[in-house]
């Protein structure tokens, strides 16, 4: 991988590849997290698995809720650098 243009090639592809495994599980969440909720409300299933669903969801809302605020944070912080570099 000596060659610049190869290696540029490369990570595209790879970019494009991790892009594209993002997107179908992106698609396929609401299913998982419908499968969870089902888990968690089952009062025949073990409490063990209703437990681990039910923590499952909640991480998985406040990882949300903390990339929102993260994205909206860089955009005031590109907003910004972008007034002082005009």
């Amino acid at each position: 991988m000596q060659q610049p243009a190869f290696r540029e090639a490369y990570r595209r592809a790879r970019r494009e590849a991790v892009e594209q495994a993002r997107a179908r599980l992106q698609h396929a969440s609401g299913e998982a997290v419908e499968v969870l909720r089902d888990v968690m409300n089952d009062q025949d299933t073990p409490h063990a698995s209703r437990v681990s669903a039910a923590r499952t969801v909640l991480d998985m809302a406040m990882q949300a809720t903390n990339e929102e605020e993260i994205e909206k944070r860089l955009a005031a912080l590109e907003a910004r650098a972008a007034r002082k570099g005009a």
